[in-house]
């Protein structure tokens, strides 16, 4: 890259003013060269786009194998549940956070998940799959080895049917039973029962411990009393 001052009165102007041994040239150049630099820093290469179209293909890919269960939204509570089942059945480690767009989710190497709410079965499984690949393997990325992890994970929801038992019997307000009169005297009498039966056996317990101790003292105190009534021998003769 060049960058040509022929101003010959601009340059002797600026050397005045910053010194002698200001070059406008050479300043030029380097500012110039900061700003390549920069601008191909941060600029997309062909290897990242690469990986971003392969990105892309592998989601519509999966999307489309899996639409079932990606098509089956969760809420917050539905995916906590999910998500516990499944670090508990795999022994997996996570933190779980809800953030993002609808149906958006993302792993760290961590352990951190996050969620768009509502989420579903499919980015529940692909997410988990990534953090199974890192336990496992120490690194994640979407090829063939993680494609049989989210079948996997799949497969094991789709045998638990976490969508239609789990989540419901879960979920589902619990039945409040109300009990008559004589239901609840007959729950205090059997507790008192149940009191009497304990003291009953503590009391035997308690019993069988200090009579064998009262004996012991006994025998102890017999022997210091026959000790005391022995008459010694010397003073007999």
């Amino acid at each position: 890259m060049e960058c040509e001052v022929k101003n010959k009165g601009i340059n002797k102007m600026m050397q005045t003013i910053f010194g002698v041994g200001y070059d406008l040239n050479a300043q030029a150049i380097s500012a110039l060269g900061k700003v390549a630099t920069q601008t191909a820093k941060y600029a997309p290469t062909s290897a990242l786009k690469s990986e971003t179209m392969t990105n892309l293909k592998y989601y519509g890919t999966e999307r489309a194998e899996l639409a079932d269960d990606y098509a089956k939204d969760l809420n917050r509570e539905e995916a906590k549940i999910v998500c516990k089942k499944l670090a508990k059945h795999f022994k997996l480690r996570y933190s779980l956070h809800f953030r993002g767009r609808c149906g958006s989710g993302s792993c760290s190497r961590y352990g951190r998940i996050n969620l768009g709410i509502p989420t579903n079965f499919g980015t529940i499984c692909h997410e988990f799959a990534h953090l199974l690949e890192f336990t496992k393997y120490g690194h994640s990325r979407h090829a063939r080895r993680h494609r049989r992890l989210v079948l996997r994970l799949i497969s094991y929801c789709r045998r638990k049917m976490y969508w239609e038992a789990e989540i419901g019997k879960r979920l589902a307000p619990k039945p409040v039973k109300v009990s008559t009169e004589a239901e609840l005297k007959d729950k205090l009498i059997l507790k008192r029962q149940e009191q009497i039966a304990r003291f009953e056996k503590r009391l035997s317990y308690l019993t069988k411990l200090y009579v064998g101790k009262i004996r012991k003292a006994k025998r102890s105190l017999a022997a210091l009393q026959r000790s005391l009534n022995r008459v010694p021998k010397s003073s007999t003769m």
